[in-house]
């Protein structure tokens, strides 16, 4: 019996080393992600930065565009108004020609009616 205890011991002895071994590699595997993850940090923070740095130098660009593209906005609804305009004062001006013109051929006829 002494010798399944010694047998037990020397098993268990070496699942310990293994479990010390498996915690070893996973301590060394979470530095190793720490590692990456601070590399990946100081990425993200540099990308932000330039953009930050981007958006001071595009912003007056851009401020300007909204600006311009208003002005065109209003500058066509003008546009639009006129020519809606333009068209009621044609439709009035060709009913007043065409008018005119019934009256000028009613005239000539009753003239040449009277020869």
């Amino acid at each position: 019996m002494s010798e399944d205890t010694t047998k037990l011991l020397d098993s268990n002895g070496d699942r310990i080393e293994r479990l010390i071994q498996m915690v070893a590699g996973l301590v060394s595997d979470v530095a190793e992600i720490k590692t990456r993850l601070t590399a990946l940090e100081q990425r993200v923070e540099s990308l932000e930065q330039k953009v930050e740095e981007r958006l001071y130098d595009t912003r007056p660009i851009w401020e300007s565009v909204q600006a311009q593209i208003t002005e065109l906005r209003e500058g066509q609804e003008k546009i639009v108004s006129e020519v809606r305009a333009l068209r009621i004062a044609f439709g009035r001006s060709y009913g007043d020609m065409l008018t005119t013109q019934e009256e000028h051929e009613i005239r000539i006829s009753k003239l040449e009616g009277k020869q």
